[in-house]
């Protein structure tokens, strides 16, 4: 099923996850908690296409975890 009922309200929660954890200055506590309460989300009755932006995100925050210096526009604060 390519949309279920439950998508845009998980839209919203993995935006503000991205906005609010993921942004340019990074921690990777939050980066932990982050990648977290995406992988909650997506062990929920998803639909595909919010399975596929789960999966990006969830892409987007391992790599900045694996990130030991900081690179480009971010930058990792060290804690």
């Amino acid at each position: 099923v390519l949309k279920k009922e439950n998508d845009d309200k998980i839209k919203q929660q993995l935006r503000e996850i991205m906005w609010n954890s993921v942004g340019i200055i990074r921690k990777k506590s939050i980066l932990k908690n982050a990648l977290n309460k995406i992988e909650e989300l997506t062990n929920g009755d998803i639909g595909w296409l919010i399975g596929l932006r789960l999966k990006s995100a969830k892409s987007i925050v391992t790599s900045a975890l694996l990130a030991d210096e900081s690179i480009g526009a971010h930058y990792i604060v060290k804690e």
